[in-house]
């Protein structure tokens, strides 16, 4: 399965977490992942002018009517940030058996389910954003840590439903664990 649109999403996600326009726009200009080959691929002709106008338009619309105050936009913006990226990039580093499957099975399922709160009560029933109506008791600004739970069981459940990454990435896992030049430990 290709994630060709992974990194454009995951770029739009950070943009409109606060990150610059600039970064963002030459991210989606540039590249994004095929997820298959693991390599950087140019982008299509067609494709980045659709993105560009659909990144304008959304940021022009969140800068014209903001879905909150600063506070509230960053809260969001890093509730989704930890129910997508925390778990995997934890994972990464400190599984050696976590591969591409269940990494984008639990960022999809962080993503939607904390994506979906947050519109939910924010955008479509603002009328219901109260402590009586909140999933799990947690409201919209909070409920990242939830889909950051849901991330981090979808991906280990994912992941061992598919074959172990290979040697050498295992081996690269481990080897970023030890910082360069670190010796063995000595006495005080």
């Amino acid at each position: 399965m290709k994630f060709k649109l992974l990194l454009p999403i995951i770029s739009l996600l950070i943009f409109l977490g606060g990150c610059s326009a600039e970064g963002f726009l030459l991210l989606l200009r540039n590249y994004y992942v095929d997820g298959t080959a693991n390599q950087v691929v140019a982008w299509d002709g067609y494709m980045y002018p659709i993105a560009i106008v659909g990144a304008v338009v959304v940021a022009g619309w969140l800068g014209i009517d903001p879905p909150g105050f600063v506070a509230e936009v960053v809260a969001f913006a890093f509730g989704l940030a930890a129910s997508t990226f925390f778990p995997v990039i934890v994972l990464g580093i400190f599984s050696t058996r976590m591969n591409k499957q269940g990494a984008a099975a639990g960022m999809v399922t962080g993503l939607l389910f904390t994506a979906s709160a947050i519109v939910w009560f924010r955008f479509l029933h603002p009328e219901l954003d109260t402590v009586d109506h909140w999933w799990f008791g947690i409201g919209p600004k909070g409920i990242g840590s939830v889909g950051m739970v849901l991330n981090f069981v979808v991906s280990l459940a994912v992941g061992a439903c598919f074959p172990a990454p290979s040697a050498s990435t295992q081996d690269m896992v481990r080897a970023i664990r030890v910082p360069k030049g670190a010796g063995a430990a000595a006495s005080h």
